[in-house]
């Protein structure tokens, strides 16, 4: 897919690789040592169109992970140390859970859902 998110928590904010997005959570591929331990998230999508130009119109959606596999203890920091979490939209205003909808049914490959428990389903390319 090609899509970076800026997660906010606070007055911090930096870009997480997303792995899978569905209209009801996201997985990212987060830096080890900048990503937060917090549990409640603010996302900034900005969804490309069929020619790759980013949207201007981010959509918003605030997101509590449902697992990580990084240590809740700090890490030797090391480059290229990535860990992967799965977030749940908790909140996301109704335009803007259409617009992703919208843009998930538009996505080439067809539809081919992945359940990964606790509620979070992603989309995977077909």
């Amino acid at each position: 897919m090609g899509l970076f998110v800026r997660e906010i928590v606070g007055e911090a904010s930096y870009s997480s690789f997303v792995m899978n997005l569905s209209s009801g959570g996201i997985l990212l591929e987060r830096p080890r040592d900048l990503a937060t331990h917090e549990r409640a998230v603010q996302l900034e999508i900005r969804l490309p169109d069929r020619h790759g130009r980013v949207d201007e119109d981010p959509v918003w959606g605030l997101a509590h992970v449902v697992h990580d596999d990084g240590p809740e203890a700090p890490v030797e920091r090391a480059p290229h140390a990535w860990r992967r979490s799965a977030l749940r939209f908790s909140a996301m205003a109704d335009a803007h859970r259409e617009r992703l909808e919208r843009w998930l049914a538009a996505q080439r490959g067809g539809e081919r859902w992945e359940d990964l428990g606790q509620g979070v389903r992603v989309l995977r390319p077909g």
